[in-house]
């Protein structure tokens, strides 16, 4: 997470301004002083709170999705209510939704690719390059 809204601000950053570096940026981070807050008590509370209610709590985390996204697929669709029949699995209707939602088909959607998000940004800026290089630098 840290590392994709740092490459996002960065992306997005003032040219004009000297961007922070990657150290800065964590230590920032690590301490609570961005727009959104203190992030490790964010993730903690709702992991918490998930071994408390496991049934109205589902965490997920990227690492994991990447890994084995088709079973965590199953996990949502039976923890929302829904899990996929027999049928749906045999015709391939996880692995679809997994290749629909997918970054590399997101991505290639026209609306990423002409639109606007309401602050401003345009929507390529989510769907940067840069971002996949980074992953790929501290993922090997």
């Amino acid at each position: 997470m840290f590392i994709s809204l740092w490459s996002f601000l960065y992306k997005l950053g003032d040219e004009s301004l000297e961007p922070l570096s990657l150290d800065e940026a964590f230590d920032k981070f690590y301490h609570g002083i961005y727009a959104n807050g203190p992030f490790f008590d964010h993730v903690l509370g709702y992991w918490k709170a998930s071994q408390e209610n496991p049934n109205k709590i589902l965490f997920l985390k990227y690492e994991d999705l990447k890994e084995d996204i088709n079973s965590h697929l199953k996990n949502l669709a039976m923890f929302l209510g829904v899990p996929f029949t027999d049928d749906e699995e045999k015709q391939g209707v996880v692995e679809e939704i997994a290749k629909i939602c997918s970054f590399e088909n997101l991505k290639e959607v026209e609306v990423n690719k002409k639109g606007v998000h309401i602050s401003g940004i345009p929507h390529t800026g989510f769907f940067s390059g840069r971002l996949e290089q980074l992953s790929h630098t501290f993922h090997g």
